[in-house]
């Protein structure tokens, strides 16, 4: 990652500075137009000098009110208006200056049009203009590219260590209850044990097979959530019941581990997929657990108002820092690595939460337990 970090920086640092260079060359360049075209204008004015003294000597701008004008050693005779009338149709960028003065080259001089001077004026400014508003779009475009191309490097690279992470947590929760099961059925199997410890096998074999039940049903759960065709099964849900029968269910998973708090107001309906909304609940439950302490305190509460239902689940374990918040229902996603992480999982529990959430068009929000610990707070339009 740092890597490619240095290697995005020296090629940003390369190509600011090329269209650095590339706009300075298009300013100098314009700068450069706009001389050549003043120069122009000077070299009319100089051909228009020699044009009109050669025009004096063929007698061309002779006529009744000639006036005698010197040209050296010649005598040369001119009619001013002869004189204006042909500059204003041979050189329309040029003013005539009519001076009372006996030599030809003092009596008529040039300048540049004013008009003509505003219009080159208002040329330079248009392609400067031209120049900055496609420099502006050329570095919003080559900005944002790199910042595109650099955020999908990213998340590219943060995926590959989540889907990493995923895989050995999947690997560990797939393991550990096969493998407890095939030892306490290869238990039964080889010993005759009496009737009591074989029903304890049988229990314990039972609940690895359901944990590895309720593992599959996520993981696939995740699956269908995430394809673009979930297929959504929405009716009148007895949200109350619902909770109560999920709530149920976890205690008896949990008989010693925690202080169990239930508050639910009754005949609460509303309308939705009831798997989805049962796996919301069994989710935000398994995910209390997952990070309180023995002898915690895990509340689920469910309140209806005149314009929301109000969902909440509450645990007394080690929090969530700020930073992680905005993250942690992005899928695979979990707090360190999987090699020092303690706390089992996969990454998909808030994961199906959020996605859950947003099929129910409803809002979730991370709130602060007290005096520690973490709220999972749900609510649903009615």
């Amino acid at each position: 990652m740092k890597q490619a970090r240095w290697l995005y920086t020296l090629i940003a640092v390369y190509v600011i500075a090329a269209f650095s260079w590339w706009t300075f060359l298009l300013v100098r360049y314009n700068n450069l137009i706009h001389n050549l075209e003043q120069g122009n204008l000077r070299h009319h004015a100089e051909l228009a000098q020699q044009e009109l003294v050669y025009l004096a000597l063929l007698g061309s701008f002779q006529s009744e009110k000639a006036l005698p004008f010197k040209a050296g050693k010649v005598v040369l005779r001119a009619d001013t208006a002869l004189v204006r009338h042909h500059l204003t149709k041979a050189y329309p960028d040029l003013v005539l200056h009519i001076k009372a003065e006996p030599e030809f080259e003092k009596a008529f001089n040039f300048s540049k049009n004013p008009v003509e001077l505003n219009r080159l004026e208002k040329e330079r400014q248009k392609r400067q203009w031209m120049f900055i508003s496609e420099a502006t779009v050329f570095a919003f475009l080559l900005s944002w590219g790199f910042v595109v191309i650099f955020r999908s490097y990213r998340q590219k690279v943060a995926l590959g260590r989540q889907q990493n992470n995923f895989l050995m947590s999947v690997t560990h929760e797939l393991k550990t209850p096969l493998a407890s099961a095939q030892l306490m059925l290869q238990t039964l199997q080889h010993r005759q044990l009496d009737e009591i410890k074989q029903k304890s096998l049988l229990g314990n074999a039972l609940k690895d097979l359901g944990r590895l039940n309720n593992l599959m049903e996520k993981i696939l759960l995740a699956s269908k959530l995430d394809g673009a065709n979930a297929q959504k099964h929405f009716q009148e849900v007895h949200l109350s019941s619902m909770c109560e029968e999920v709530f149920n269910r976890f205690v008896n998973l949990h008989p010693n581990g925690f202080v169990f708090n239930l508050h639910l107001s009754e005949n609460v309906y509303l309308h939705g997929d009831s798997f989805m909304l049962e796996s919301l609940v069994s989710n935000l439950l398994e995910n209390a657990a997952k990070y309180s302490p023995d002898g915690g305190l895990i509340s689920l509460t469910l309140n209806q108002t005149t314009d929301v239902i109000l969902l909440s689940v509450a645990d007394q374990g080690v929090g969530i820092p700020e930073t992680e918040r905005n993250r942690i229902f992005e899928k695979f996603y979990r707090v360190g690595s999987e090699e020092t992480r303690t706390t089992k999982g996969t990454g998909l529990g808030l994961f199906i939460v959020s996605d859950v959430v947003k099929q129910h068009k409803a809002k979730i929000k991370v709130l602060d337990n007290e005096p520690k610990g973490t709220i999972f707070e749900i609510q649903f339009p009615i």
